[in-house]
C-alpha cells in the first residue's frame, strides 16, 4: 500500500504535464484565421475583421471594419474585392467581381454568364463588357482593351495607339498614325477644325457647323474671300467708245443759231377747282378714343390689414373680348415682405401667385369697375423653414385712365380683395394701389 501511495505522488506530476501537453496540440490543431480576418478577445475564437465583434444571437461577426487588407476595400460590415468601374460582388460571386447577373465558377475560376449591364462606352461581347469603339476601329489582346485602328497597337508608354493604319473608314485616308479625312485640294484637317476639313488659317465652328475665318493660303487659281477660297476675278478690258460716224452733217455756224426764231411758248391751262376736304367719318371721335378693353400691365403697392405687411404686385389683365364691358383673366405675382414696423424681428417672407377671372365694367371713357374672383397659392419662408398654402380671392378694383389720347393706357388701379384659407388657415384682407401702364 505504501508503495502505491509513492507511486501516485510521483506519477500526478507526469499526468498533470500530459495533460497541459494533450490541450496545447489540440489548440494547435485549431484552423488559424484566413484572407486577414483574425481572432480577439472580442470575437470568442472565431475569425472577424479587424475591429468587429462576435454575436452568438446572430451567430457572426458585426460592426464595421476598421481595416481592410490590401485588395479589399470596407463594404457595410464587410471587407469585400475592390471591384473596377461596372464590376461588383454580388452573393453569387463568392466575393469574386462580376459584371451583373453573372455567377463565379469555382472549376474555371472565372465569372460566367452573359451581363445584363455595362458601363458606358462599354457594350456585352460574350461573357464580358467590351469597349464600344468608334466606327472603323476595334479593340482586341494588342490594343490592350483600347480602340485603335486596325493594325495598331496600344503603347503603354506613350499611352496611345501607335503604328500606321491598315485600313480606314470610308471617306479617309492614313494621315501618319491615324485616319483623317479625305480632303479636296487645299484643304486640310488642323489641330483647329475637330476633324472637319478646312482651308489653310479657318477654324470649325459647332455652333454654325462651318468653318469660319478668312484662308491665309488658296491653291493656284483661287484667292482667299471672306470665308473660302473663291475663283480669281479676270481682269475687265476698258470699254470701246466707238469714233463719230464719217458722214455726220457739220454742226450749223453760231449766227444761224442766233437767228432761229424762239420756240413759242406752251399754252397755260387753266387752274382746277380746289377740291374739297373729304368729310370725317361719322365714328371718328370713337375711333381717336383709345379702346378701355385691350390689355393691360400693372405695377401695385399691396398692404396686407390683417399682419401690417406690404409688398409689391405684378399684374396682366387679359380680357376675352374688345368691347368696354367684357370678362377677362388676371394673372398676377407679389412679394410681401417682413413686417419690421409693427413686429420687429419678424422674418417670414410671402410669394403669393394669383390666377382669377374678372369683369370689366365701363362706368365711362376712362372709367371701369373690375370685380373678379380666382385662386392664390402662396409660399412662405422666414429662413429657415418654408410652408405652401392656398387661398381662395374675392375682390373688386377701381381703374381710372389719365387720358382720352389714342394708345394711352396708363392710369390709377386701386381695390380691396379678402382672401379666404382653403389650405393652411388664416383670412386676410388686402387693399391695393398702383398704376396700370
Amino acid at each position: 500500500m505504501l508503495a502505491l501511495r509513492r507511486f501516485r505522488r510521483r506519477a500526478a506530476p507526469l499526468l498533470v504535464l500530459a495533460a497541459v501537453g494533450t490541450a496545447g496540440e489540440v489548440r494547435a490543431a485549431e484552423p488559424a484565421c484566413t484572407d486577414g480576418r483574425a481572432k480577439s478577445a472580442d470575437t470568442r475564437g472565431h475569425c472577424c475583421w479587424q475591429g468587429q465583434v462576435w454575436s452568438s444571437s446572430r451567430n457572426t461577426c458585426v460592426g464595421v471594419p476598421l481595416q481592410c487588407p490590401a485588395g479589399l476595400e470596407v463594404k457595410g460590415d464587410n471587407c469585400l474585392a475592390a471591384c473596377a468601374d461596372g464590376l461588383a460582388v454580388g452573393p453569387d460571386t463568392q466575393g469574386h467581381c462580376c459584371w451583373p447577373s453573372q455567377v463565379w465558377s469555382s472549376s474555371r475560376a472565372a465569372c460566367v454568364g452573359i451581363p445584363t449591364a455595362c458601363p458606358p462606352g462599354k457594350a456585352p461581347s460574350g461573357e464580358t463588357c467590351a469597349v464600344v469603339c468608334p466606327q472603323g476601329q476595334v479593340s482586341n489582346d494588342e490594343t490592350q482593351g483600347h480602340c485603335c485602328w486596325p493594325a495598331q497597337v496600344w503603347s503603354s508608354g506613350r499611352s496611345a495607339c501607335v503604328g500606321i493604319p491598315a485600313q480606314c473608314p470610308a471617306g479617309q485616308t492614313p494621315r501618319g498614325e491615324t485616319c483623317e479625312v479625305a480632303c479636296s485640294a487645299g484643304q486640310r484637317v488642323g489641330s483647329e477644325t475637330q476633324g472637319h476639313c478646312c482651308w489653310p488659317g479657318q477654324v470649325w465652328a459647332s455652333s454654325r457647323a462651318v468653318c469660319v475665318g478668312r484662308p491665309t493660303q488658296c491653291p493656284p487659281g483661287l484667292t482667299p474671300g471672306t470665308d473660302a477660297c473663291v475663283a480669281q476675278a479676270e481682269p475687265q478690258p476698258p470699254p470701246v467708245v466707238p469714233p463719230p460716224p464719217l458722214d455726220a452733217p457739220p454742226p450749223p455756224p453760231p449766227s444761224e443759231v442766233a437767228a432761229a426764231p424762239a420756240p413759242a411758248p406752251a399754252p397755260v391751262a387753266a387752274p382746277t377747282p380746289a377740291a374739297a376736304p373729304a368729310a370725317p367719318p361719322a365714328n371718328a371721335e370713337a375711333q381717336a378714343k383709345p379702346d378701355p378693353s385691350v390689355w393691360n400691365s400693372a405695377v401695385v403697392v399691396l398692404a396686407d390689414v390683417s399682419s401690417g405687411k406690404v409688398g409689391m404686385q405684378s399684374r396682366l389683365d387679359i380680357p376675352f373680348r374688345k368691347k368696354t364691358s367684357t370678362p377677362a383673366l388676371v394673372i398676377a405675382a407679389a412679394l410681401m415682405f417682413p413686417n419690421l414696423v409693427l413686429k420687429p424681428g419678424d422674418k417670414q417672407w410671402v410669394f403669393p401667385v394669383e390666377v382669377s377671372f374678372a369683369y370689366r365694367i365701363g362706368l365711362g371713357s376712362r372709367v371701369q369697375l373690375i370685380p373678379r374672383a380666382g385662386l392664390e397659392p402662396y409660399y412662405t419662408w422666414n429662413g429657415s423653414t418654408n410652408l405652401f398654402g392656398f387661398k381662395a380671392l374675392v375682390g373688386t378694383q377701381f381703374r381710372f385712365q389719365f387720358s382720352d389720347a389714342e394708345g394711352a393706357h396708363a392710369g390709377l388701379i386701386a381695390g380691396l380683395e379678402v382672401l379666404i384659407p382653403l389650405y393652411q388657415p388664416g383670412w386676410v384682407v388686402m387693399g391695393s394701389l398702383g398704376f396700370t401702364l
